[in-house]
């Protein structure tokens, strides 16, 4: 795991009740996020967008764009995504398994809310009652797709610039 390499250690008690001895290691302190002193114009001017394929994960995109699948965590980072689960574009079965774990079994296709044309969200009946017009009916399946795709737009590190980008990086954790 390069991306921890320079972080600091704590040591963590597994101790529990039933444990004649403490059971203390020493861990990397996961719980520090380095502070990175990057605006959002320069990191705009370093990133190009890059939109995420099904099934693609950052160690593949790494190892494409850097020849270098341990620079994944540039990505992760640049897009501060701190939960590959959450953050990241899933596959169409995975999306379609999350929908029907999330809004149970045969609910998919029901509604999650209705949507003006202009993608606002609306009551259905204010909206013909006031404007006579029937809104997009937008089902739970078409939500969380369409949350789902805008995951799949990223910026990733230009090339040229990925190893000042991580020697910056590396010299932050030192000093932080």
């Amino acid at each position: 795991m390069t991306y921890f390499k320079d972080f600091s250690f704590i040591k963590y008690d597994y101790t529990i009740p039933q444990d004649a001895f403490p059971v203390i290691d020493t861990i990397v302190d996961l719980t520090q996020r380095i502070q990175f002193n990057i605006s959002n114009s320069d990191l705009a001017k370093i990133c190009d967008e890059y939109i995420v394929a099904d099934n693609t994960t950052p160690e593949s995109i790494a190892a494409s764009v850097y020849n270098d699948p341990f620079l994944h965590w540039t990505i992760m980072y640049v897009n501060d995504i701190t939960d590959l689960h959450a953050g990241w574009p899933l596959s169409g079965t995975a999306l379609s398994e999350f929908v029907t774990k999330k809004y149970g079994t045969g609910n998919e296709e029901n509604t999650h809310h209705y949507e003006t044309l202009e993608g606002v969200w609306i009551d259905q009946d204010f909206c013909l009652e006031v404007y006579g017009i029937n809104p997009k009916n937008i089902t739970n399946y078409d939500y969380e797709y369409i949350k789902n795709e805008l995951k799949r737009h990223i910026k990733i590190i230009k090339p040229a610039y990925i190893s000042r980008f991580v020697q910056a990086f590396k010299e932050a954790s030192l000093n932080g």
